[in-house]
């Protein structure tokens, strides 16, 4: 006889209780409604702060927090990216309800915001600025999340094989003169440059995150 299987009702209630232990660590951290990312959505994405998204009895509304299945095998990582969306949920409610919050998207301020929750945030791109958050260490986490990472480890169901979800495909660039430039980061931080044939031939590009040379 099959059962029905509940572990996305079980990682929603993990994440919730993770997040209400946040709350009480990060005074004005604003409360969010749960969820999980689907296998398209993770394509390019770990997790996702979307701000006054769902709809309350009374006026106002709450924000979405969605986190990637892919994160269940390793609660660190998972924590990690739980504090970057924290810290778009701290700046958002600093910009009087959602006003000039696009300001601080990934900008030098959320940089500092992540900073100071105990990220290191990396410049990934001009176009995704300081996107790239991680702990500096891996001992490195601060003590005041233990609660937090305990409620993750002991409460988190098994999640996804990353390796299943399929990439999008690179658009095929014009006949520019340009080339497609790529180092060795995992393909979930997506980084790659475009340069002009004259350019690369004066030397060659090395990535700053894995210190490998960006290759066509």
């Amino acid at each position: 006889m099959n059962t029905l299987d509940t572990r996305g009702s079980e990682a929603s209630h993990c994440l919730e209780h993770a997040w209400a232990a946040l709350q009480t660590i990060l005074p004005g951290l604003p409360s969010v409604v749960c969820v999980i990312l689907s296998a398209g959505a993770r394509r390019r994405k770990l997790g996702h702060f979307a701000s006054h998204h769902w709809r309350n009895a009374t006026p106002g509304q709450t924000h979405e927090l969605a986190i990637s299945p892919d994160l269940f095998e390793n609660p660190a990582d998972l924590l990690a990216v739980l504090l970057h969306e924290a810290a778009h949920a701290l700046l958002e409610k600093s910009a009087n309800g959602g006003i000039g919050y696009c300001r601080h998207y990934h900008n030098k301020v959320f940089a500092k915001q992540c900073r100071e929750l105990g990220l290191e945030c990396l410049f990934l791109d001009t176009r995704h600025g300081f996107a790239h958050t991680q702990w500096p260490g891996r001992m490195d986490i601060p003590s005041c999340y233990t609660p937090v990472l305990t409620i993750l480890k002991e409460g988190l169901p098994l999640g996804t094989d990353p390796q299943r979800i399929p990439r999008r495909a690179s658009r095929p660039l014009p006949p520019s003169g340009y080339t497609r430039l790529v180092c060795a980061c995992p393909d979930t931080l997506h980084r790659s440059v475009y340069v002009k044939h004259s350019v690369l031939q004066q030397g060659q590009i090395r990535c700053e995150l894995c210190g490998t040379l960006f290759e066509p």
